[in-house]
Formats: structure tokens, sequence, C-alpha cells
């Protein structure tokens, strides 16, 4: 299991470029996000339509990132691994919900582990989240590769970095 942070680009800026609004609370943002052009179609895996109903049903609220002119597109992981779309979260919904993000990874990771019961090899998941600092103007990526039951350790990164936001 390895959880990495890196920077990653101001957020609202790319947005804007691209023709876009973050929308609030918790968002997918697409896997070409920092290397789309405008006017080209966001590009979201294919696991983004599962997550979406999977916090739907737990009264997680999620939007995707759009341009409202265009469909969503998807890339489909034709492995056996599970990649989560990359979830952004601003200050503003971290302060005023701050156990949002861990109710939301907490309910994906029940999924997967149901998911991968009874598999005998070796499963890997990939998450990126996606935190904004506003004070300090950054915005940090926190990336995880790792078992199912791993994810709870993203979660304990993301506290850790939020409590510095």
């Amino acid at each position: 299991m390895t959880i990495t942070t890196s920077a990653y680009v101001a957020v609202p800026a790319r947005a804007a470029e691209l023709g876009s609004i973050i929308p609030a609370g918790l968002v997918f943002l697409p896997a070409n996000f920092e290397s789309a052009i405008p006017g080209e179609d966001f590009r979201f895996r294919g696991e983004a339509s599962t997550v979406t109903k999977l916090l739907a049903v737990a009264g997680i609220p999620v939007n995707r990132l759009s341009t409202g002119q265009q469909r969503p597109a998807f890339i489909h992981n034709h492995s056996h691994d599970w990649t989560l779309p990359i979830i952004f979260v601003g200050t503003e919904l971290l302060k005023q919900s701050p156990d949002i993000l861990s109710a939301a990874l907490g309910v994906i990771q029940d999924y997967v582990i149901d998911l991968f019961k009874g598999v005998t090899d070796a499963r890997t998941i990939t998450a990126e989240v996606v935190i904004e600092d506003r004070r300090a103007q950054q915005y940090k990526r926190l990336t995880y590769e790792g078992s199912p039951e791993g994810l709870r350790e993203l979660t304990g990164a993301i506290k850790a970095l939020s409590r510095k936001i």
C-alpha cells in the first residue's frame, strides 16, 4: 500500500480555462482534467457512475465537473483492478462537513471489499483525492494504491492534511 502527496493544478482556475465552474460539494474531476484542451470531452473513469450511485444511496451528494454542453465520456478499465474517479474537496466543504469525505470513502471501501470477496488473487484499487488549501492557495493530490482495506489509511492521511488547512 502506498499513499503519495503531490501538488495539483489550481482547480477553479483550470476549470475556468476549460469553460466550467466547480460545483459545490464533493466533485468528480475528469481523468484528463490537467491535460484537457478547451472544447475537448472530459473523460471520467468508468467507475464514476457506480460510485455516484453508491454515494447517492448513502445520502452523500456528489457532482461531476462538466461544461454543460458535453456528455461525459468514460474510460473503462480492462483489468481486474479498480480505479476511483478523482475526488475534489474544497476548503469550505471540509470546514462545514469534515467527515463527509471519510463517510464517502467508507461507503466505497465497503462496496469494493464486497466486490472482491472470494477473489483469490490480490486486487489493487487506486484512488486520488484533491484537497484545496485556500489559505496557502495550493491544491494537494493524495494518491492511494493498495488493497481495499487500506482505504482507511487514505482517510487518515486526508484528515492529517486537512488539519493543516
